[in-house]
Order: C-alpha cells, then structure tokens, then sequence
C-alpha cells in the first residue's frame, strides 16, 4: 500500500492507492484516511475516517493502536494496572488458543505473561464502554463507536503485552519496557464489514481521565 499525504487548511488526509492483491494499481480499489485528533484538559479524541474513493467495495479492519504508560513500571502488579468491563465479551487467546472463550467471565484483565488478546462484544453491546487503570490516582475510561456506511457496528477490543521474551526479541521494543506499558485498542473486527464505492466508514474513541 503506498500512501500520498495532504494537508490544506488545517486537514490532514491520506490517499491510498495499493500496489497488490485487491489493492493492485489496476484494480480499481482506493481510499482515502482522515485521522482526527481532539484534545481538552480532561479528554483526548482520536477519529479514523475512511472514504472509499475506488470503483469496487472492499472489506475493512481497523484499530486504534493506544499505547498507556504505567507509573513506576507496574504493569504486572494486578493491583495498579488493569482493564475493565470486558466481562461478558468473546476472548480470542491468540498467545494461547486453548484459552478463548465464549465470555471472558473475568472482572479485570491483567498482565501475567506475553498477552495478545482480542474480545468480541456481544450483540446488545455494539459501543466499547471500559475502564482502564494504570497506576497512578486516577484511571481512564474509554468509549469507542464505529459505523460502517452510515450504521452502527461492534467495536472490539484488543490487550496487548509483550512480556519480557518477546520483549527482548523485538529491535523497536527496549527489554524492559513492557513493565511500564499496556497497549488497549478498539477495533472494528467483527464480522464482515464491507465499505461500498463512493462510502464511508469511521472509528472513533474518547479517552477521559477519571479521578479515583
């Protein structure tokens, strides 16, 4: 995928235009990516908006990769750093397949090994409305939305945590650092989610700081 970026007036958007697969040049597949990002003292908003501006309809995934810093690199002490609310969600083990689950059926989420876990909501649950806490005196919630040519679809989640292997093992990822971090990220996974010519999808997050 080759990208063109632009900014005019204050707007930044991305073209795309693919080089392979349903992306070849000749294929007749483009889109165009607006990232927004909103900031007060107590919020902070990221949007992800995708146009489709090719000729064919194309499926879609998409996260919104949000790395959390934890204080004092408490990350593995399930007392500072964890994640609620995703209770009744589908677990995706993909570190330990033997592990997913129809309902998570666990109040929070913590990090005790290399975690790569993805949750699927439940029907009646289509916004992603969770808490995040990362060892300071305040934790933050998250509410995620997505829609997919003008209707509402269900937003995922994904934990992640290297751990200390992986962590060695990665050249962009210093050996310690997943003691001081926790990465949760909405995403529209679920099901098949096709983007018709000439429309629209979005996937949208708000982040606000809450006072424990």
């Amino acid at each position: 995928m080759t990208y063109e970026l632009n900014v005019k007036g204050g707007d930044t958007s991305v073209a795309a235009i693919g080089t392979k697969g349903l992306w070849a040049t000749d294929s007749g597949a483009q889109c165009r990516l607006l990232y927004t990002i909103t900031m007060t003292a107590m919020t902070l908003t990221t949007k992800l908006d995708i146009k489709n501006t090719g000729s064919i309809d194309f499926p879609i995934q998409t996260l919104l990769h949000s790395y959390y810093n934890v204080h004092n690199k408490a990350a593995l002490d399930a007392s500072k750093c964890f994640v609620r609310g995703l209770e009744v969600y589908e677990l995706i083990d993909k570190v330990d397949p033997n592990n997913s689950c129809a309902s998570a059926q666990v109040e929070s989420i913590t990090i005790t090994k290399e975690t790569d876990s993805v949750y699927h909501p439940p029907e009646d649950k289509p916004e992603l409305n969770i808490d995040i806490h990362v060892g300071l005196p305040y934790s933050f919630h998250l509410v995620a939305k997505g829609q997919v040519m003008g209707s509402p679809v269900a937003v995922s989640c994904v934990v992640w945590n290297p751990y200390k292997e992986k962590a060695k093992a990665m050249s962009d990822f210093g050996d310690d650092q997943y003691k001081e971090m926790i990465c949760v990220e909405p995403g529209i996974l679920k099901g098949e989610n096709i983007v018709k010519a000439d429309g629209q999808a979005s996937l949208e997050q708000i982040i606000s700081v809450v006072d424990l």
